[in-house]
């Protein structure tokens, strides 16, 4: 059938075969199977540890997560007809690449980061709800000054979390400090 195994790497490989007549209308499949010690013709369809199916309009397949240093034996039939000796080959992964271990331990220290990211901000939330949860409550117990002028703390903590619900863009502190001068400011 004239099968090559071409840019064999650690975990991939392309398999190109030429096209079938009698396949027009149907489908290939490229069988595979690990460390392969026996004849091909020993192999059925049920033999291979994987099977993929091809549309019948390509002539080509790349194979993934192959395992490194391993020897496969690779068939490519039409229909999921069982392989005969000339439409398989044998061939060898090559060592684990380079640049595949050096992406995991990329996207390893991209997911650390996003979960010490995520909770340094759950952190800081929390530390932000006590500090306005303390300043309210030294407001409450505080006797009211400026001759009279001020509302119970409870009324102010609502009238804060309102603003932050009327204006969400504006951050905690914003919100504090308009507040603070809407309350405060001489009449």
């Amino acid at each position: 059938m004239g099968i090559t195994v071409q840019n064999i790497t650690g975990n991939t490989a392309v398999v190109i075969w030429p096209q079938l007549a009698s396949c027009a209308d149907s489908f290939y499949s490229v069988m595979y199977h690990p460390n392969w010690r026996s004849t091909p013709a020993s192999y059925s369809r049920k033999s291979f540890q994987k099977e993929e199916r091809v549309p019948a309009s390509r002539s080509s397949f790349v194979v993934e997560n192959l395992t490194p240093l391993t020897t496969y034996i690779l068939c490519v039939t039409c229909q999921s007809a069982n392989p005969s000796s000339d439409q398989c080959r044998v061939f060898n992964t090559l060592q684990r690449d380079p640049a595949s271990s050096g992406t995991a331990k990329k996207e390893l220290a991209l997911g650390i980061w996003l979960a010490s990211s995520l909770l340094l901000l759950v952190i800081a939330a929390v530390l932000l709800y006590g500090c306005l949860h303390l300043l309210c409550r030294r407001r409450r117990e505080r006797p009211r000054g400026r001759a009279g002028f001020g509302l119970p703390m409870t009324l102010c903590c609502t009238l804060l979390l309102q603003n932050a619900v009327k204006y969400p863009g504006m951050s905690y502190l914003e919100l504090f400090s308009t507040h603070q001068k809407l309350l405060y400011a001489p009449q």
